[in-house]
């Protein structure tokens, strides 16, 4: 994710949010810091996308929660793999990791999930260390950032 000018997130036009406060002439990235409504994240992260802003509408537990340390959460995924298969750490790049998740894969840098031939991808919630179903993974992206 790459940092935005300030005056860039709230131009004229965008939606308004009551309580936010941003320094127009100051880059931002990461989390802005407001716990506001789903819907109104949902309009907001769908204007930023509209003019080029990477944003994401993430729960707020994912902001003040305790969040896993990659080790954590292979040693997590490791109870949770089926007879046969391994992990294979590799180096984690900090600045891919998603607020929410963070995928494990065979054609990635993080890590490598062996199972036989091939391989696969595993999504680990970096709040509880549950693997993310598909079926999750596609609601958060809609039901959160009107993604489909």
């Amino acid at each position: 994710m790459r940092k935005t000018l300030g005056g860039d997130i709230f131009p004229p036009g965008r939606p308004a949010v009551k309580g936010v406060v941003i320094d127009e002439n100051r880059y931002y990235k990461g989390f802005l810091g407001y716990g506001i409504d789903r819907l109104l994240g949902v309009a907001l992260v769908t204007s930023f996308r509209r003019d080029g802003i990477d944003a994401l509408n993430v729960p707020v537990g994912y902001r003040d929660g305790n969040l896993l340390t990659p080790e954590e959460m292979v040693d997590r995924v490791k109870g949770q793999l089926t007879k046969g298969s391994e992990l294979l750490p590799a180096k984690i790049d900090e600045n891919l990791l998603h607020p929410m998740k963070v995928i494990f894969k065979t054609n990635a840098p993080e890590f490598l999930i062996v199972n036989g031939e091939g391989g696969g991808r595993i999504v680990v919630d970096r709040l509880d260390g549950h693997i993310w179903s598909d079926y999750e993974q596609a609601e958060y992206a809609y039901d959160y950032n009107n993604l489909l």
